[in-house]
């Protein structure tokens, strides 16, 4: 569990990633015990949101350790990893018969998550 735990913490610090490309962008905000993603339509604003789960290849693969992250929405199934910078999500399964494809993003965005807990605060004590 430990090394699951190292893994995860390695790949995504607690907070709220933006990445961008021409016609999507892609929210993830993660806690220490969820990661959701957003995927978002820059024409017509359509927005997909799902929770992802944190997969680790087996020591006995091409690449052991590495790690990605798989999610599921109602018309597709997509998975990420994050190598530097840029984010590669897989389109796969899509209901609307739609082929396999693939968006690449620039990271464009971090905020931590205390940075994004006292943001929140400070918005609450504002409203009162």
């Amino acid at each position: 569990m430990n090394l699951f735990q190292i893994s995860y913490s390695q790949e995504l610090l607690d907070g709220a990633y933006g990445f961008e490309n021409k016609t999507h962008s892609f929210v993830i905000y993660k806690t220490p015990t969820i990661v959701q993603v957003a995927l978002i339509s820059k024409q017509g604003s359509k927005q997909q949101n799902a929770i992802a789960e944190m997969r680790i290849a087996p020591k006995y693969s091409d690449a052991p350790g590495k790690v990605w992250f798989e999610f599921k929405t109602d018309s597709c199934s997509y998975d990420f990893d994050i190598p530097k910078n840029t984010l590669t999500l897989n389109v796969f399964d899509c209901k609307n018969e739609s082929k396999d494809s693939k968006l690449v993003f620039v990271k464009k965005g971090f905020q931590s998550l205390a940075s994004l807990n006292q943001q929140i605060e400070k918005q609450k004590k504002a409203n009162k």
